[in-house]
C-alpha cells in the first residue's frame, strides 16, 4: 500500500511538472506566434484600434488583419493588456502616454503612416489664416524645437511647465475636448485645459494677443459648434487623416499641420509584467 502511493504522488508530480512545461512551452509559442516583425505585412494579426480614430481610417481597407473597434481608448488599452488583440495603432502622442503610465509594452520601430497634427476652425476664417501664418513662421524657430521637445518628454502635461495666457486683446472661444489625453484634456493639478494641442494654440494666442475663452465641448457636437458661431476654434486632437472630409464640407477647415507624428503599433513587450495602475489612477 505503501509503495502504491509513493508510486501515485511520483506519477501525479512527473505529471503537473509535464502540464506546467507543457504551459510555458505553448505559451511562449503563443506569444512568439503573435510577435509582429513587419507591419507592412500583419495577416492573422488582431489590431485594435479607437473607432473612427485614425488608426481606424488607415487600416479599414487592409484585407491581412482582423480590425477591432473599441468605443474609448482605455477599452483598446485593456484589449490589449489582456491580450484581446495583438497590437494596437495609435498615434505618436497616445503611444508614448501609454508607456509612461503602463508597464511590459513596446512601440514597434517602424510607423505605420506618417500623421500631421491639425485644429478645426470656421471654413476660411481670418483666424485659420493667422494661426497658418503662425504655424509656418513657428516651425522655422527654435522656440518650436523647445517645444517639441515638451511634447515628446510630456514635460507640460501636470501643469508645471504650462505656457502662461498672456494675451489682453480680442477674445477667442476656443472648445475643446476634455478627454483626449496627452493632446487635449484636462490637467489633475491646475485643472485647465492641456496637452500638445493645446500648449500650441496658447503659443499662437500670445503672439497675436489673443485672450482665450475655454469651453469645453463634446467631440458629437464641436462642429456645430462651429456653425453656430459659438466656437472660433476646436481643439480635439484631429490629424490631416480627415483633411478630406473637412474639404468636402462648407463649414469647417483644418488648419495646417503644425506638428509632424506618426501611427505607430503598441504591443505587449512582457506578459508577465503588464500593469495600467496608472492610468486609472490617473482617471480618476
Amino acid at each position: 500500500m505503501n509503495n502504491t502511493f509513493k508510486r501515485i504522488v511520483v506519477l501525479t508530480t512527473l505529471s503537473m511538472i509535464s502540464l506546467v512545461v507543457a504551459v510555458f512551452y505553448f505559451a511562449n509559442q503563443f506569444r512568439n506566434s503573435r510577435a509582429i516583425d513587419d507591419v507592412d505585412n500583419l495577416s492573422g494579426q488582431k489590431i485594435g484600434v479607437v473607432s473612427a480614430y485614425e488608426g481606424d481610417y488607415l487600416l479599414s481597407d487592409r484585407k491581412d488583419i482582423t480590425l477591432l473597434r473599441y468605443d474609448t481608448e482605455s477599452d483598446l488599452l485593456v484589449a490589449l493588456c489582456y491580450q484581446k488583440v495583438d497590437a494596437i495603432a495609435v498615434a505618436t502622442d497616445n503611444a508614448n502616454y501609454y508607456m509612461s503610465v503602463t508597464t511590459g509594452l513596446k512601440i514597434n520601430d517602424k510607423p505605420i503612416a506618417e500623421l500631421g497634427m491639425c485644429s478645426l476652425f470656421r471654413e476660411d476664417s481670418e483666424l485659420l489664416h493667422e494661426y497658418n501664418d503662425f504655424i509656418a513662421e513657428y516651425r522655422q524657430s527654435e522656440e518650436y524645437q523647445e517645444y517639441l521637445y515638451r511634447v515628446d518628454n510630456q514635460l507640460f502635461y501636470d501643469g508645471s511647465q504650462t505656457t502662461p495666457e498672456t494675451g489682453t486683446g480680442k477674445t477667442i472661444n476656443v472648445g475643446y475636448l476634455a478627454d483626449y489625453i496627452p493632446v487635449v484634456f484636462i490637467d489633475t493639478i491646475n485643472k485647465i485645459p492641456n496637452g500638445s494641442e493645446v500648449e500650441f494654440l496658447r503659443l499662437f494666442a500670445n503672439k497675436y494677443n489673443y485672450k482665450i475663452n475655454w469651453i469645453e465641448v463634446s467631440e458629437s457636437t464641436s462642429s456645430q459648434e462651429l456653425i453656430n458661431g459659438r466656437m472660433d476654434i476646436i481643439l480635439c486632437g484631429y490629424s490631416d487623416v480627415y483633411r478630406d472630409e473637412y474639404d468636402a464640407y462648407t463649414i469647417a477647415d483644418l488648419s495646417a499641420n503644425y506638428r509632424d507624428c506618426n501611427l505607430l503599433l503598441l504591443e505587449i513587450d512582457d506578459p508577465d509584467n503588464l500593469s495600467i495602475g496608472a492610468l486609472y489612477e490617473e482617471e480618476e
